[in-house]
């Protein structure tokens, strides 16, 4: 794994954020030749990796190395679209039939949940207990009818509305199920559903083409309306179609949202030239951040699938396109402003010396560039203040006959702090 940070100088409208650094950490698994992460909790991220020419349903902690795959056993591919604490939601391939999925952490935890008499089914939502996705009795192409689930096939539920040529349940959130419908010939409508086919509510925006939801809290629900041929992202606030904000960025062609939680949304944006671009909102036009600005040079396009919260610290997840690699990779995103600095040491951790005085020297670094400096404490006396900050330095002068104990940390501008270094000094 690979950690870049940047420091923040556009495109952050809220205040709290604006002093900060988004990390980025690539989640791409060893021999995989392509991955993407569709979902993230505060440790763990779910998505899939191709491994010679098979899907594999990945789950991660924050890691490239800490992937483990959890394709169930005789399945030849099977992938994650979401999770949460508990479990995760997807699709595997059972007899060459795509089969409607739910794990829980282990690969051998699979729950087939296909309706009966269905040709194609899978999970795109999860929360607590209930699962939320479509199925299809004609074809893998469709027409889709939304479903929701409760643990087992047995258990599933058709949300499809009276007179619909096609419908999907993309997101769950406070005992409601959101998605689209469309009717006839037309263009995917915006719909919530209360867990049931009867329950349908349309609330495609008055001048909107289409839309459609793909994730909600139970108060309010990100995704997308066509405005004038043009895809802008857009906030439901109720259940009603105009209690809308449409949160499309100056500047882009197209966005669209993917993921909401506590105020915070993910999604995607397109540019003039049409390269596609990881966004971050909080809830307006202004706020939003273009997380393709925090990936290290050599990506193309990328996408931001999912996002978590705890008020705080923020995760995101996604893929990009790698140019030097010709591969999409996974990627998480990550944001906390509690971070702690980080510190190095020049030479060693064990000195030996003849005389009465040592400089020390090393470098230390802030990733939300808010370092406020490096303090040095020797023997059992006070923490003092060393020379300089990104680059320090610290003379210890005095030194008696013997070994002396010597702790180093750095700190930033709100006093957080980092582990202290150890380093032991003898003097002959």
């Amino acid at each position: 794994m690979k950690i870049h940070a940047i420091a923040l100088a556009v495109l952050l409208g809220t205040a709290s954020l604006s002093a900060q650094t988004w990390l980025v950490s690539n989640l791409h698994p060893p021999g995989a030749s392509n991955s993407s992460a569709s979902g993230t909790t505060r440790t763990k991220q779910a998505g899939y990796a191709d491994f010679f020419g098979n899907q594999q349903p990945m789950i991660w902690s924050g890691t490239a190395a800490s992937f483990l795959n959890l394709n169930p056993p005789g399945i030849s591919d099977s992938w994650f679209n979401c999770l949460s604490s508990t479990r995760q939601g997807g699709y595997a391939s059972v007899a060459g039939v795509v089969h409607a999925g739910v794990w829980s952490f282990t690969a051998g935890s699979f729950v087939d949940l296909h309706p009966v008499g269905a040709m194609y089914s899978t999970v795109f939502s999860i929360e607590g207990t209930t699962q939320a996705g479509a199925a299809s009795y004609i074809g893998f192409l469709g027409p889709y009818q939304a479903a929701i689930w409760s643990g087992s096939a047995a258990s599933h539920v058709s949300l499809h509305p009276a007179g619909a040529s096609r419908s999907f349940v993309r997101g769950l959130g406070g005992g409601l199920q959101v998605g689209s419908a469309a009717f006839g010939i037309g263009s995917d409508q915006a719909a919530i559903w209360t867990g049931n086919a009867a329950s349908f509510i349309n609330v495609n925006p008055a001048g909107a083409s289409s839309s459609e939801i793909s994730a909600s809290t139970g108060i309010q629900h990100a995704g997308y309306a066509v405005f004038g041929g043009e895809q802008h992202a857009l906030l439901w606030n109720d259940v009603t179609p105009n209690a809308i904000n449409d949160i499309h960025p100056a500047g882009m062609s197209e966005s669209f949202l993917t993921g909401i939680i506590a105020g915070c949304q993910s999604g995607v944006v397109i540019l003039a030239n049409e390269d596609t671009h990881a966004g971050f909102w909080k809830g307006s036009p202004e706020s939003f951040v273009d997380l393709h600005a925090y990936l290290p040079s050599g990506f193309s396009d990328s996408s931001a699938s999912g996002v978590w919260t705890d008020g705080r610290m923020i995760n995101v997840c996604g893929s990009a396109y790698s140019t030097v690699r010709n591969r999409t990779e996974a990627i998480l995103w990550t944001f906390d402003p509690d971070a702690k600095p980080t510190l190095r040491i020049s030479g060693k951790r064990f000195l030996t010396i003849t005389g009465p005085l040592v400089v020390l020297r090393g470098i230390a670094n802030d990733v939300n560039g808010s370092l406020g400096g490096v303090e040095v404490k020797v023997g059992g006396g006070k923490y003092v203040r060393a020379r300089g900050k990104a680059r320090w330095s610290f003379p210890v002068r005095g030194l008696e006959p013997g070994v002396t104990r010597v702790l180093v940390r750095a700190y930033t501008k709100t006093k957080i702090r980092s582990l202290p270094v150890a380093i032991k000094i003898r003097r002959r």
